[in-house]
């Protein structure tokens, strides 16, 4: 995704500023993050950034995260997020949005089984 983000500014940067240096670094979004607020970076693409005091953050484009699994379990229809929980999942190491995505929702919906009674079996 961010190569596709990349080219358009390439071009405008070398456009509006054709004198000026340009240097491209990649990373994870985590790392992306402590690179602007410690002023190794100018700017950044990041996925789902959380607000901090110390950044400007303009979302650029938005996406939609799909469960992918054998046909012969897949679930019929949307899964909503606080549902992953019922589902074994292979998740991205801990610091990474997706991982912290599903782990909220995970917690959310154990607070809800919690509180409300109503639980569903995990799959």
């Amino acid at each position: 995704m961010a190569r596709l983000q990349t080219l358009p500014l390439i071009r405008a940067f070398r456009k509006t500023m054709p004198k000026a240096r340009l240097a491209l670094i990649e990373g994870f979004s985590a790392h992306i993050t402590e690179w602007l607020t410690s002023g190794r970076a100018d700017i950044g693409l990041v996925h789902n950034p959380e607000p901090l005091p110390a950044l400007e953050i303009k979302p650029l484009r938005q996406g939609r995260l799909f469960l992918v699994s054998l046909a012969t379990q897949a679930p019929v229809g949307r899964v909503p997020l606080r549902e992953l929980a019922n589902y074994p999942l292979i998740m991205p190491e801990r610091g990474h949005i997706f991982r912290k995505l599903a782990e909220s929702a995970a917690a959310m919906a154990a607070s809800s089984c919690a509180s409300n009674g109503k639980c569903q079996a995990s799959r």
